[in-house]
């Protein structure tokens, strides 16, 4: 109830007395200012009465004064004897009991503890010295540090926290004397280190995923790098669930860089009848789109069907339609967006919508390269196709790591709005962070 009394007055003073603060600012000045200068002789009734202050204002008046003492003595954080004594020398002169005293000095404290945190906030850095001051500035107000935060600037505490975790992040990975930091600040803060995880699990999955979805726009991960995705996985906070399909993910990333450097894998052989001393690399779902020439316009026909790429071969088999190209007839190989197009002059030629779309499409155009012992012709929409790595920080930025469809943060990847192949561009505009799930569904539609 006394609190809300004050609250109520204050309130009131602003609207009935807009100017009370500025006159008490003003006779505050006066009054420590004939403080100074009678010092012993100081009389404050007498003081107030030759300033002409009303009753009502004296008890604001003292406080203020006694306020400005206090500044001064805590503008370094540190309180000399002779300092203390001065202090309490101006709160007998000016009436103040013991617990008022107390009272205005633990206010000022939680002002200037408030202040220092926001300072860092402001600066999103948080140093030693910041620490020394605020185990000083939390001794004003009588309490500890983690009292404090706990109970009046967790908010500004968190935003201090967040700063440091993505300045320790900004480069994409994170070292172990970084992150120990980190807990330290938040000890320090009294967060407690059990507690890390559970506050911050939706930030450390967002780093290490994207990682991963830089990594799949170059598809490709060298070894250090897949080394430091492991060092995040084991030294952030991740849920099971995402440690296990980042790991299945960078065991698939790892295969596709194998992949284009032409270590193309060797699967067991199905049910097809394959030539003597032939090699299976791929076999997937996928569907044949079939162009026939009529005369109303082409036609596609298409053909679900299973892909099966070996060392010499493409083999497409459908209840309906059968058929093999050998990679020595591929004129071109043209990515698409769910798969690739094949050019040849025999039979085979089309558009080939995979399931697994990445790793076909490299196991085929690696398998042609090393028979013709070539590159076929689909270099320059290739490269049309690479979205340079600056484009893709800011496009994880401006998405907030997330599929801008669904909001899943798993399994991202760039995509462009408008497809290359039909004029789409690396414009910042045009490219936006889907998950494969929601890629795929925007493949099936084009």
């Amino acid at each position: 109830m006394p609190k809300l009394f004050q609250w109520v007055r204050s309130v009131s003073d602003r609207v009935f007395d807009p100017k009370k603060e500025e006159r008490i600012a003003y006779l505050a000045k006066e009054v420590e200012q004939q403080l100074f200068r009678d010092r012993n002789r100081f009389n404050l009734d007498q003081t107030l009465t030759s300033l002409g202050v009303e009753p009502e204002d004296a008890q604001a008046i003292a406080e203020r004064v006694f306020r400005l003492s206090l500044e001064r003595v805590w503008l370094d954080l540190v309180a000399t004897e002779n300092e203390r004594k001065a202090l309490d020398f101006v709160g007998r002169s000016l009436g103040l009991k013991g617990p008022e005293q107390q009272r205005l000095e633990r206010t000022l404290g939680l002002e200037k503890f408030g202040d220092c945190l926001r300072d860092s906030v402001k600066c999103r850095t948080f140093e030693e010295h910041d620490r020394a001051k605020l185990t000083k500035v939390a001794g004003i107000a009588g309490e500890s540090t983690r009292s404090l935060i706990s109970r009046l600037f967790a908010r500004e505490a968190d935003q201090i926290l967040r700063s440091i975790f993505w300045q320790a992040l900004s480069s994409g990975t994170l070292d172990e004397a970084i992150w120990n930091y980190f807990i330290q600040t938040i000890e320090f803060f009294g967060r407690g280190a059990s507690g890390v995880y559970k506050g911050y699990d939706a930030d450390c999955e967002q780093v290490v995923n994207g990682v991963l979805a830089h990594a799949w726009a170059d598809q490709e991960i060298s070894a250090e790098e897949g080394q430091k995705l492991r060092d995040l996985l084991s030294i952030l906070g991740v849920s099971d669930g995402c440690r296990e399909q980042v790991l299945a993910q960078l065991a698939q990333l790892e295969e596709m860089t194998q992949i284009n450097a032409g270590q193309l894998p060797s699967i067991a052989c199905s049910s097809l009848s394959l030539r003597a001393g032939e090699i299976l690399h791929f076999q997937g779902q996928a569907v044949w789109g079939q162009i026939r020439q009529l005369r109303s316009g082409p036609q596609i026909l298409e053909h679900a069907g299973v892909l099966t790429i070996t060392d010499c071969r493409t083999i497409f088999e459908s209840p309906v339609k059968t058929h093999f190209i050998n990679h020595q007839q591929v004129a071109a190989l043209i990515p698409t967006h769910a798969g690739f197009e094949i050019r040849t002059n025999g039979k085979g030629a089309g558009q080939y919508r995979l399931g697994d779309i990445a790793r076909g499409y490299a196991v085929y155009r690696v398998a042609v390269r090393k028979a013709n012992q070539t590159i076929v012709d689909q270099a320059e929409l290739q490269s049309a196709r690479h979205i340079p790595r600056d484009v893709r920080q800011r496009v994880f930025q401006r998405c907030g790591g997330q599929c801008v469809e669904c909001g899943a943060r798993d399994y991202l990847e760039f995509d462009h709005v408008i497809p290359v192949a039909r004029g789409g561009s690396n414009s910042d505009n045009n490219i936006q962070l889907l998950c494969r799930r929601c890629n795929s569904k925007k493949s099936d539609f084009i």
